[in-house]
């Protein structure tokens, strides 16, 4: 229990302090900024909530700034492969990532030997949205309500399979916090991203997820996936008729998410000052707005 508690302590430690990370003065002019086209990069394969998220902020950008932003995805490694490139890029402004909780918080409690410092090796440039969690199953697998997946869960232990899109993900813990709150065994099987989970979660390849609403809500809206509870204390905003796990009578199983925008630390003030207030003005567009509550992710 001492060790799980200095490991929360650490998590949120170095949770807040990556969202504070721009402390620091490093002054630079705007004005000429951007100039040419900027990349934004996607530490995930294509078609999965991150990459529609970016896309869908980034078109908003391109009026915006006046340059077109050309969203490459870089997958692997929990987003340290993306992380990687992003170090490797200039600190000028024109390249830029979405960093998740598992790039900022997660990583630097689970791999020994990062390649980077979330500390102090970016610049928080902007966040973009909170995305609440679902536990999600097979349309064909035969339980309606999380009690009934937990039951199941009991009664056939070590046997369902339960879908993530990659070792320490979000989805990963919330896997593990799941098995820990209902007393239940699960096979925990890892993806490289969310659309191949989402396939395979259609097919009845995998029996269950529990992962951000974002990645599922189409399949959810067709009738291919069956959402049976939200992971936290309110219901999900335009997506009321999920159940949260409290109503479910599992109060403890609170599981989100979040994402934001960083840069290389050396980025002078005023681009990230510009950059930060253009991706808010974004996030006000109704548009915006609309469709990110549509993916299940609260601006």
């Amino acid at each position: 229990m001492a060790d799980e508690m200095a490991i929360r302590r650490r998590a949120l430690g170095l949770g807040a302090a990556a969202l504070a990370v721009t402390a620091g003065a490093r002054p630079g002019r705007a004005q000429s900024w951007p100039s040419r086209p900027l990349r934004w990069i996607v530490p995930f394969p294509p078609g999965g909530a991150s990459d529609l998220i970016a896309r869908l902020v980034a078109g908003d950008l391109t009026a915006r700034l006046g340059q077109p932003i050309t969203v490459e995805n870089r997958s692997g490694a929990t987003t340290i492969v993306g992380a990687q490139v992003l170090l490797q890029s200039p600190p000028d402004g024109y390249t830029m990532m979405t960093a998740t909780i598992a790039t900022l918080v997660f990583n630097a409690g689970v791999f020994t030997r990062l390649p980077y410092d979330p500390l102090n090796d970016f610049r928080h440039a902007a966040g973009l949205g909170v995305l609440p969690h679902v536990v999600a199953v097979h349309a064909g697998l035969p339980v309606q309500t999380l009690a009934e997946l937990v039951a199941l869960a009991r009664a056939r232990p070590g046997t369902l399979n339960f879908a993530s899109p990659g070792i320490a993900s979000p989805a990963h813990f919330a896997i593990e916090r799941f098995q820990r709150v209902t007393g239940t065994r699960v096979i925990h099987v890892p993806y490289r991203g969310g659309s191949q989970l989402t396939t395979d979660l259609v097919s009845g390849t995998a029996d269950a997820t529990i992962t951000d609403l974002a990645s599922l809500a189409g399949q959810i809206a067709a009738g291919q996936i069956r959402a049976l509870a939200a992971t936290q204390t309110t219901r999900i905003e335009g997506h009321e008729r999920i159940p949260t796990a409290a109503d479910a009578g599992f109060p403890d199983l609170q599981i989100y998410s979040w994402q934001g925008v960083i840069m290389p630390a050396a980025v002078p003030d005023a681009v990230v000052e510009r950059f930060t207030g253009e991706v808010a003005a974004a996030l006000r567009t109704e548009g915006i707005r609309r469709r990110l509550r549509e993916l299940g992710v609260e601006p």
